[in-house]
């Protein structure tokens, strides 16, 4: 127990990151169509130099459609781990593990240079635990940990800046925010608003000298996302451009931020509705044995804003800032578009418990049953079930063994973006998917409907057997039972050469 004490910061992210690294490889679902893409874009770069679409500038990489473009810092930190380590999806998901950790260590420090740190170790302890954030930080895209992650170093260093007035970690804070802009379109709007505040802080309290370097240092490293505004608008703004409403009435935005994002964060009712139903909200289970300590906490941190506190202003103020693209956007807020909220969340719970003084032995045991619990909740209501992405790797993970022997190959249209499975897992090589003739129809919310690539052919259920006729000789994969020589099959889908 000596021990433990002694080391408690260090075992507790040890076995955080246990936690996660099992996390990431047996417990959730099968890879989605995001993070395939941002690894199939990796692998493509390495071989070829050019992501999959060949897009004119290595500052922004198409995703799932037109409109749908997404920033390079994820692809460029797996184009890396691919280069050198020949990284697959476990790698990936590593990534946003290890940027998932490092989100809890910033704000595990940020808490403890402004409040205390008997509340910093209390929230560290809820963090490392949170099933939120560790099913949520440990998918390989880049909205679950990378965004947040980077911003929270971004403020971590920023805290430290303005505690021991040191320009070198100015000059980080400055790199760090201007680095979150390349992590996730949200970002764009979100970190100029926190470097004013940053600025506003740190002129007020006449550091005018540190405010300098840290400002110089964003604007340096911002530059490049300025030149992609310029000449790539539509590019930069990646779904916003097609998402957020021009033609709204003032009072529709004002009501809006009345209720977005405070939606989402107090609407109990959506904590305990399945999160898919929602647009993956906060409702993953996040709060069960918690709850009354996050009201207590809300109730608490409350009477420190009425009070001025000026740590808890400032906590109100960058809620307001990160939620800002969903009142823009007319979205809820959710944890993968915002994870922050996790973050948040997690605080209020903590102070809480800071407040009640209620850290001791009946709670331990009661959060330890609360973690159990919701491991076990989330493994049978979403993880696991069978689903359209586990047939689809299964399916064209076997596809990879024929395919080379056809000419044509007939592909039954089934699940969200199949053909990013068939690139990925049928082992179609970047060079072909750029070299081939693609037939790719953009459905009304601008996603990829593709229905050829190449030898590969998507087609309609109901269309195969005509298709079959216009096609010629071939191999088709299809759910459909056919008087056809069947070559394999792989539920629920049969191989037939036709």
């Amino acid at each position: 127990m000596e021990f433990f004490l002694r080391h408690k910061i260090i075992l507790l992210f040890v076995f955080g990151l246990m936690i996660r690294i099992f996390t990431a490889n047996f417990y959730l679902p099968f890879y989605n169509q995001d993070e395939l893409t941002i690894l199939y874009d990796a692998k493509s770069i390495v071989e070829t130099g050019q992501d999959r679409w060949e897009t004119p500038t290595h500052l922004f990489y198409r995703s799932l459609g037109e409109g749908e473009y997404r920033p390079p810092l994820m692809i460029w930190l797996q184009t890396i781990g691919y280069y050198f380590f020949g990284i697959q999806e476990f790698g990936a998901r590593m990534i946003s593990v290890i940027f998932g950790l490092m989100g809890i260590f910033c704000s595990y420090h940020i808490i403890r240079f402004l409040i205390s740190k008997e509340l910093a170790l209390i929230y560290l302890f809820t963090m490392i635990f949170c099933p939120a954030h560790i099913l949520c930080t440990s998918m390989a895209f880049e909205s679950a940990s990378l965004s947040s992650s980077i911003l929270l170093i971004a403020l971590y260093f920023a805290v430290r800046t303005y505690r021991e007035n040191k320009i070198s970690l100015s000059i980080l804070a400055g790199f760090f925010l201007s680095l979150s802009v390349y992590t996730y379109p949200s970002m764009k709007l979100v970190s100029p608003l926190f470097g004013i505040l940053i600025l506003m802080i740190l002129l007020k309290a006449k550091k005018t000298k540190i405010a300098f370097y840290f400002s110089l240092s964003a604007f340096v490293f911002i530059l490049p996302q300025i030149w992609l505004f310029i000449h790539y608008p539509t590019e930069f703004m990646a779904r916003a451009s097609v998402n957020v409403p021009m033609r709204r009435k003032v009072i529709d935005y004002i009501f809006r931020i009345i209720e977005t994002p405070f939606y989402s964060l107090f609407d109990i009712s959506l904590w305990f509705v399945k999160f898919v139903k929602q647009h993956h909200n906060i409702n993953i289970t996040y709060l069960l044995v918690q709850l009354p300590f996050y009201l207590y906490g809300v109730l608490s941190w409350s009477k420190e804003i009425i009070s001025k506190t000026k740590w808890a202003i400032l906590l109100l103020v960058s809620f307001i800032l990160s939620t800002t693209p969903e009142m823009a956007t007319f979205a809820h807020s959710n944890i993968f578009r915002n994870p922050l909220l996790i973050y948040l969340i997690g605080f209020l719970i903590s102070y809480g418990l800071y407040t009640l003084n209620f850290f001791k032995k009946s709670y331990w045991i009661a959060f330890g049953i609360n973690f159990i619990f919701l491991f076990i909740f989330s493994y049978f209501q979403d993880s696991r079930q069978p689903n359209f992405q586990q047939e689809l790797v299964g399916a064209y993970s076997k596809l990879s063994k024929y395919h080379k022997k056809y000419d044509k190959v007939v592909l039954q249209r089934y699940g969200n973006q199949p053909y990013v499975y068939l690139l990925y897992y049928g082992q179609v090589s970047p060079k072909y998917f750029q070299n081939s003739t693609i037939v790719n129809i953009l459905n009304s919310d601008q996603f990829d409907d593709m229905r050829q690539i190449g030898k590969f052919h998507f087609v309609d259920k109901e269309m195969i057997r005509d298709s079959l006729q216009t096609l010629g000789h071939g191999l088709l994969v299809t759910e459909l039972d056919l008087k056809l020589p069947r070559i394999d099959s792989s539920a629920p889908f049969k191989f037939y050469s036709y």
